[in-house]
């Protein structure tokens, strides 16, 4: 389990049907910025279905309803939760259990 560089600051959104796709800019510097750390360099995939938006910001109730966004016609999750340190962690906890529920292990 893990995560891949698509973009840093500017992304690019397009739906494909019903699925939302996240691509970087063309010219986009296969970087990251590690605050406090400098520039990671990782190599770039060239699209991603996006599976959630994550907005940093107060927490919502302990186990909340599910909620959705339309980008471009395509339904995507919005997950609420407050900058943590396991926040990462459960996020890709969270994917692995999207993953089960849809029977694709």
């Amino acid at each position: 389990m893990g995560a891949d560089l698509v973009a840093d600051d500017l992304t690019i959104f397009m739906a494909d049907g019903s699925t939302l796709l996240a691509t970087a800019p063309s010219g986009a510097v296969s970087a990251l910025e590690l605050r406090g750390l400098g520039l990671a360099r990782l190599k770039l995939v060239p699209h991603v279905a996006l599976k959630a938006f994550v907005w940093l910001g107060a927490s919502t109730a302990r186990l909340p309803e599910p909620e959705n966004v339309q980008v471009l016609g395509c339904a995507v999750p919005l997950l609420r939760h407050p900058a943590t340190a396991d926040l990462a962690a459960k996020l890709l906890i969270w994917l692995d259990s999207r993953t089960c529920e849809r029977g694709r292990i």
